[in-house]
């Protein structure tokens, strides 16, 4: 199999064929294993000492990079090495076995503040509906998907994903269904999955007219020109989002995007939502639950109510208007 002893990065193009795994991992192995070789060497994997593994471990600690980060990438070089004594029995054991990177657990992420809401959603991207062009915004997502996120606290991936079916009105109730259904959809969780009735501001502002907009043109996809990333949905518009908030002068790290559901969850629970009705809104696991299951129960009054209880201090114009088509062969219609 090996003439001599692997370094990690032998070994890794070893354990990349034992299965198909994420884009996103393999970089992920990968850049665990340039940090490595970097604070290290590039050294045969049984020369690697738990001494080595110490001097590792500190050397990320002193990085300009998170602890949870740290933290991942000590285990990627620590899941090489389970593979290559495990798997391979190429060393006698793992010589970093029990070895750690505690994580912080010091919350830095906050929700949105009251006068950053309104700085944000001032502007004429909101006021005016005055779209950008090009995939990486996705034109219409851009102005979209920042206002669900703010009256439901979905995820960003999972927002980017959404078909046009996944808004519909069912027994007098619109939707919002999060779901790993459709092609190419996915989720964080078995908890992820749920249905959201969408919240009356939503309605108001015009999103269901926007959905069947979306369907009268033969679109599968809610954003059709958001270009998709297969890995991570929400990437293209998560960066297009940072760069934005940015420019209009929402300079420090946070918040970002994700902070919307940081938002979202501590209007309801101010407004004195249950736990169980707030994760099946979010999406969260339950405490104690074995996923959606324990969540999938709560009432649909209930939810509407956890819904609606997210308010905010801004007063958003209703300014969508269809989007501009042209008509194609066949009497389809494409987006220009």
């Amino acid at each position: 199999m090996f003439a001599e002893i692997p370094t990690l990065k032998d070994l890794y193009k070893l354990w990349q064929r034992t299965k198909q795994r994420a884009k996103s991992s393999e970089k992920a192995c990968l850049l665990a294993i340039d940090t490595c070789e970097k604070a290290l060497g590039r050294l045969p994997i049984n020369q690697l000492t738990r001494a080595h593994g110490d001097a590792f471990r500190s050397w990320l600690q002193e990085q300009p990079i998170s602890s949870k980060t740290a933290r991942d990438r000590f285990t990627w070089i620590k899941s090489l090495l389970g593979y290559a004594f495990r798997e391979l029995e190429l060393i006698p054991r793992q010589p970093w076995e029990g070895m750690e990177i505690q994580v912080s657990k010091t919350q830095t992420r906050r929700a949105w503040k009251d006068e950053e809401l309104q700085q944000l959603f001032r502007q004429p991207l909101f006021t005016q509906y005055d779209t950008p062009k090009g995939k990486k915004s996705g034109s219409d997502a851009a102005y979209w998907i920042p206002i669900i996120a703010l009256y439901t606290g979905a995820r960003i991936g999972e927002l980017a994903q959404l078909k046009a079916n996944d808004i519909n009105v069912i027994d007098g109730v619109a939707l919002l269904h999060i779901t790993d259904a459709g092609e190419g959809q996915r989720v964080k969780s078995s908890a992820s999955v749920r249905s959201i009735p969408i919240h009356s501001e939503l309605i108001r502002l015009g999103l269901l007219e926007y959905a069947q907009a979306i369907r009268d043109t033969g679109h599968t996809r809610l954003w059709p020109i958001l270009r998709e990333d297969t890995e991570r949905p929400g990437l293209n518009l998560s960066n297009w989002f940072g760069d934005y908030r940015r420019s209009i002068g929402l300079t420090e790290r946070y918040p970002d995007f994700h902070s919307f559901r940081h938002l979202a969850r501590t209007r309801m629970a101010r407004a004195k939502i249950s736990e169980k009705a707030m994760d099946s809104i979010t999406g969260h696991e339950t405490q104690g639950s074995i996923g959606k299951t324990v969540y999938q129960n709560v009432d649909m009054t209930d939810r509407i109510e956890a819904i609606e209880a997210i308010a905010h201090p801004i007063a958003l114009p209703r300014v969508y208007t269809i989007p501009k088509m042209e008509t194609a062969k066949r009497g389809r219609h494409k987006l220009i």
